[in-house]
């Protein structure tokens, strides 16, 4: 169990699954957010990273497809390797070391957050899409 706390440093908290209201209570608190999401074929972890970007915290999350397009490392959030325990590290001791990085990638996380992942602009996207598709199924349906 990854949250054992043998293996738990001092200081660090591993937080199991929580209400909504209660992980942006946790996320406004903390100085950055980590999310060691494992590699998957399917989309994980987006509503806590959107959700930690949208107040305004810069996140390390590992590099896999499901948050890639999300994040521009350095920019916007920062990426690790994944299964990388080194790589990790490294970029945690970085967050720790540098508030002022944290804090400056944290309010460009905020803003790509509200400028292109909000839900009204994801909603926007997902009409435009399938109006998209209507008219190109009515077309081929006139032309037959």
């Amino acid at each position: 169990d990854v949250c054992s706390s043998d293996l738990l440093q001092p200081g660090v908290v591993c937080v199991p699954r929580v209400s909504i209201d209660e992980m942006r209570r946790r996320i406004r608190r903390a100085k950055f957010v980590v999310l060691p999401l494992e590699k998957t074929d399917y989309c994980v972890g987006q509503q806590t990273f959107l959700q930690s970007m949208a107040l305004g915290k810069s996140v390390l999350l590992p590099k896999i497809p499901a948050v890639c397009d999300y994040i521009r490392n350095g920019e916007t959030g920062f990426l690790y390797e994944v299964n990388s325990e080194k790589d990790l590290g490294r970029k945690l001791q970085a967050l720790l070391s540098s508030s002022e990085t944290v804090e400056r990638v944290g309010r460009a996380a905020r803003a790509v957050t509200e400028a292109q992942f909000s839900e009204a602009m994801m909603a926007a996207r997902i009409v435009g899409l399938l109006r998209g598709i209507v008219r190109s199924v009515s077309e081929l349906t006139i032309r037959e």
